[in-house]
């Protein structure tokens, strides 16, 4: 199935993409649920580049929220954007292989019209 994608932005190696994409190339894990965000996260691989697949599956965000890619052992940040994701609006962050350091890559979303507690939302490993 394939699809056209935008692309809105190409950050120090994390590529932001508007869309879903076509999961025939990837191994995915299960999705992880945010149920104070409204957002479902699916984490996937593709080779060493990772993806993260969101959904805004509640109402319409009020606010930018900061979306964070990690790596997890020491929650250095790799990437962040800020973005207003709308009613059902999906939006897929990728980590290129080449910018990938090793080790669990995970995602922090937080929002800035609340305060949420740290922690990271989805993780995944692409060795």
């Amino acid at each position: 199935m394939a699809f056209v994608r935008t692309i809105l932005a190409l950050l120090g190696g994390a590529l932001i993409i508007v869309g879903s994409a076509d999961a025939r190339d990837r191994q995915e894990v299960a999705a992880v649920s945010i149920p104070d965000l409204g957002l479902q996260i699916v984490p996937a691989c593709e080779g060493k580049t990772v993806t993260f697949d969101l959904v805004n599956t509640g109402e319409a965000w009020p606010a930018v929220g900061a979306i964070m890619i990690l790596k997890a052992s020491d929650r250095a940040v790799l990437n962040r954007r800020n973005m207003r994701l709308a009613q059902g609006q999906k939006a897929s962050f990728k980590l290129l292989a080449e910018r990938n350091p090793g080790g669990e890559i995970a995602i922090y979303v937080a929002p800035t019209w609340f305060v949420r507690e740290f922690t990271l939302d989805a993780r995944i490993s692409c060795e």
